[in-house]
């Protein structure tokens, strides 16, 4: 996050103080059901979720999410090949995480687009971004046929609960696309630097999933309340961004006080993370983890042989 907030400012000055430690909407939202601990906004939501439920593949997805982000955006800059490979690299590789956590892959990557409009008013720019789509694309082709996709498609929206498309996803589905218009309009017309436009549309549009989930049940996507890690990561540049120029007003002694301060809540988030981890993290016998029986099994009822292994259903 530090070096997506450098590069699209170009400005190490400004960036350090890109990710203060604000508290995470995702510890005292319900995320996931059934947390180890007291929910509190002051909780490792990142954390809790690779912890408890194993979302290895949502977090390392949602690490490179800000690499692929810089990428793009030196990418759409300059055109240089180097960086049109690495912004095409990088995609891949979210998509990649995405296919393992069985979601849907690219649900990260119309934020190219929105970084292409938000950005910049050129036309050729959005036709560039499109291009480093598909060539991330092609790269991944062979492990996210379209066949994969597909499967996708059908199985995700009865995974976890009934996530199928309804007038309700349309109404959702509408407020995402009229959210992306307006958006749209307004980045043409505003005087505001090209970063802020761009982190700001992207908390609303990162926000919007979850919030019309909890709220109103309009899924545009399936489990729609996962994405609060997603949301809390754009809120946190967004948040930064837009107070910077208030920030910069200040007279001397008043950012150093405001700094101080959030050296102290740094601090504090630190010591409850630890907590918070030590509470969460405990000693485990791998012979009683599910993953260890199912391999067990396996191994004495088909002697070696490959097994293909689907779900999470118990064997006996």
């Amino acid at each position: 996050m530090f070096l997506m907030a450098w590069g699209s400012r170009a400005n190490p000055a400004t960036a350090s103080g890109r990710r203060w430690p604000i508290p995470g909407v995702s510890g005292r939202a319900p995320l996931f059901a059934g947390p180890p601990g007291p929910r509190s906004a002051w909780n490792a939501g990142r954390l809790h979720a690779l912890v408890y439920w194993g979302e290895s593949p949502h977090i390392a997805a949602l690490t490179l999410v800000p690499l692929a982000l810089l990428c793009v955006h030196l990418a759409l800059r300059g055109r240089r090949p180097i960086w049109c490979l690495a912004a095409a690299l990088s995609m891949a590789a979210v998509g990649s995480d995405q296919l393992l956590r069985d979601r849907h892959p690219g649900h990260r990557r119309p934020v190219v687009g929105v970084h292409a409009k938000t950005a910049s008013r050129s036309s050729r720019t959005w036709e560039w971004s499109r291009r480093l789509g598909l060539l991330g694309y092609v790269w991944i082709s062979p492990s996210l046929p379209p066949s994969v996709l597909h499967t996708l498609w059908v199985n995700s929206p009865t995974a976890g609960g009934d996530y199928r498309f309804t007038l309700r996803s349309l109404a959702a589905l509408s407020v995402e696309a009229a959210l992306f218009a307006l958006f749209v309009a307004l980045a043409r017309r505003s005087r505001q630097p090209a970063h802020l436009r761009f982190f700001v549309f992207f908390a609303v549009l990162a926000s919007a999933i979850p919030i019309l989930g909890a709220f109103a049940n309009w899924n545009v996507v399936p489990q729609p309340h996962r994405y609060q890690l997603d949301m809390e990561m754009a809120i946190c540049w967004a948040a930064a961004f837009a107070f910077q120029p208030l920030a910069d007003r200040w007279p001397r002694p008043a950012r150093v006080l405001a700094a101080l301060l959030l050296v102290c809540l740094a601090a504090r988030q630190t010591i409850l993370y630890r907590r918070f981890a030590r509470t969460l993290i405990q000693p485990a016998d791998v012979a009683q983890i599910f993953e260890y029986q199912t391999a067990h099994w396996f191994d004495e009822h088909f002697h070696g042989r490959r097994v293909m292994a689907t779900g999470a259903a118990p064997c006996g």
